[in-house]
C-alpha cells in the first residue's frame, strides 16, 4: 500500500511540474528566442489537453493592412486544428478573421468558421 501511495504522489508531482512548465509564459518565450522560432507576423501555439497531451495547433497571423468601409484596418487571422495523431478520436478546426481599426484599435468585423 505504501508503494502505491509513493508512486501516486510521484506521478502527481511529475504531472504538476509538466503542466507548470508547459503553461509558463516566461519559459515558452525564452525557449522560442533560443531556437529562433519567433517570426514577425506569425505565432504558432501547441494546444494541450489537461496541460499534458498535445492535441492541436493554433497559428495566428497578421495578414496585411486593408481598406474596409472607408477605414484602414489591420487584418488578423487565426487557424486552429487538431493534430494528426488525435484525428481518429476527434477532429476540429476553427478559422478566425478579425479586422481592427488602425487609429482607434477597435474591432470592426469578426468572422469565425
Amino acid at each position: 500500500m505504501k508503494k502505491w501511495l509513493i508512486l501516486l504522489i510521484a506521478v502527481i508531482l511529475s504531472l504538476t511540474f509538466v503542466v507548470y512548465n508547459n503553461s509558463n509564459i516566461k519559459n515558452i518565450i525564452s525557449g522560442l528566442a533560443k531556437k529562433g522560432g519567433i517570426e514577425p507576423g506569425q505565432l504558432t501555439y501547441r494546444i494541450y489537453l489537461l496541460g499534458i497531451f498535445p492535441v492541436g495547433e493554433a497559428i495566428f497571423r497578421t495578414e496585411k493592412i486593408e481598406e474596409y468601409s472607408g477605414r484602414r484596418v489591420i487584418h488578423l487571422s487565426a487557424v486552429a486544428k487538431s493534430s494528426k495523431v488525435f484525428s481518429r478520436l476527434f477532429r476540429g478546426e476553427a478559422i478566425l478573421d478579425s479586422y481592427v481599426d488602425i487609429k482607434e484599435l477597435n474591432p470592426i468585423l469578426f468572422k469565425q468558421k
